[in-house]
């Protein structure tokens, strides 16, 4: 009989084959609990699980477990978002108390970035050398400051090659600029055609060193070089160039100079001042980059400095070139203290002395035009030179000496970009926030920015 009943339950149906009425439904119902009351009692507490029957008004077709109802889709997603922007919260609050670091690897594009920022500094440091400034036992210095800075002091006839290199180089650097321009865009420049960074030899690795070369380091080079086909000597009958006294001014010659320097300047200075900062910032095999603005405002400085060591190159105007350079330099060397362009920030400290140490030189070169005395320009350039460093270097000693000390240990890091996908960063334990940082920023990312 109890075998008959458990049939008629399962099936729905009483011995009849008809539907159960409600009242029927109700007394299994009661059957079921008392049954389930019963096995309870001699159960453990820890071995007992539930069993929800749910019991309707329609016939009872078959006894199935019932499932709790899954929340709505959005609250999902914004239960998660919210978080990961709370833990997100609290990681940025514990690196707001460690020391900001941003390790920088040595490899070989960070290698080629130090160079090409050591040679813009001595491009820089030529204006203080140029050929109407005695230096006493450093005019050796002008030759290799006037190879560096493309100036033919020696001889009238360098021109003319110096020139041909700066109007070669303008005329291929938007060849180069346009498809490193698509290449950022897609995330791909500096990378190999594995997604890892560039390397030493791979042609990515030489094609973006020759951008930043030809695109930041030569600047000041090629638009002086390019501008000196313009500078004219209008003092004597016949009018020639400064550079080069064979050239006669607004003949034919030199009207093919200057129809050149013309292509060169709009092929040249537009992407050069306005692309390339942005090229340097997407490369991922570099980790010494540099804020864009800050790069855009310095291009605009340098070439007003290259404008004003241009047009006036006479020995009496010297010290006007000299002054108006000095103060562009203290200018920039203000805008570097203030933004602290570089990524890596240790590295602040070191290239806003290097632009003080240029401006100094400046100084220094104008008392040496003032009092007519070489040894006066080198001992006020070298205890000039002593007094920035050191200070630089205390400086430095202060914020970072005991760096690797007070770096804290944090969790792996996420990076958000602006429309909206996620990189995560699988990174080991025993990373510290300054390499997952500076991973994130090789990558063209900033760390933890996100809306939810």
């Amino acid at each position: 009989e109890e075998e008959e009943e458990e049939e008629v339950e399962k099936t729905g149906l009483d011995k009849d084959g008809q539907p159960f009425t409600s009242e029927q439904m109700l007394q299994i119902e009661a059957k079921l609990k008392q049954a389930l009351d019963r096995d309870l009692k001699k159960l453990k507490p820890k071995a007992i699980k539930t069993k929800h029957l749910k019991v309707t008004e329609e016939p009872l077709k078959s006894v199935k477990k019932t499932r709790r109802a899954a929340p709505d889709w959005q609250i999902v997603v914004d239960l998660i978002l919210t978080s990961i922007k709370t833990r997100l919260t609290k990681l940025s609050s514990s690196a707001a108390d460690a020391v900001e670091d941003l390790h920088m690897e040595m490899t070989a594009s960070n290698v080629a970035a130090i160079f090409n920022l050591c040679y813009s500094f001595c491009v820089l440091l030529a204006v203080s050398f140029g050929k109407n400034i005695s230096w006493g036992v450093l005019t050796g210095l002008k030759t290799v400051f006037g190879v560096v800075l493309f100036e033919a002091n020696t001889s009238t006839s360098w021109f003319k090659l110096y020139f041909w290199i700066a109007f070669t180089f303008a005329l291929l650097y938007p060849f180069a600029a346009v498809p490193a321009l698509k290449l950022a865009q897609q995330g791909r420049l500096g990378q190999e055609t594995n997604g890892a960074p560039a390397r030493f030899p791979s042609k990515m690795f030489f094609f973006t060193n020759f951008l930043s070369f030809v695109g930041s380091t030569l600047y000041v080079p090629v638009i002086k070089t390019l501008l000196q086909a313009l500078s004219c000597d209008y003092s004597s009958t016949t009018w020639t160039l400064y550079k080069d006294t064979d050239i006669v001014c607004w003949e034919s010659t030199h009207l093919a100079y200057v129809m050149s320097t013309a292509v060169g300047l709009l092929a040249y200075y537009p992407i050069s001042t306005f692309v390339s900062p942005n090229l340097q910032f997407r490369d991922k095999s570099l980790d010494l980059k540099f804020d864009t603005s800050f790069l855009i405002v310095a291009s605009q400085l340098k070439l007003i400095i290259s404008s004003i060591i241009t047009f006036f190159p006479q020995p009496s105007q010297t010290v006007v070139a000299l002054s108006v350079s000095c103060v562009l330099f203290c200018i920039l060397a203000l805008v570097c203290i203030k933004m602290q362009p570089c990524l890596v920030k240790r590295a602040n400290y070191w290239i806003s002395a290097c632009y003080i140490a240029i401006s100094w030189a400046c100084v220094s070169a104008l008392l040496g035009t003032y009092m007519d005395d070489s040894n006066a320009t080198i001992i006020c350039l070298c205890c000039g030179w002593t007094f920035i460093f050191a200070t630089c270097a205390g400086f430095y000693i202060h914020d970072y000496g005991m760096c690797c000390r007070r770096r804290k240990k944090l969790l792996p890091m996420m990076s958000f970009s602006g429309t909206g996908n996620v990189e995560a960063m699988r990174l080991k334990k025993s990373t510290s926030l300054d390499d997952n940082q500076q991973r994130l920023m090789r990558s063209g990312s900033k760390p933890v920015t996100m809306d939810v």
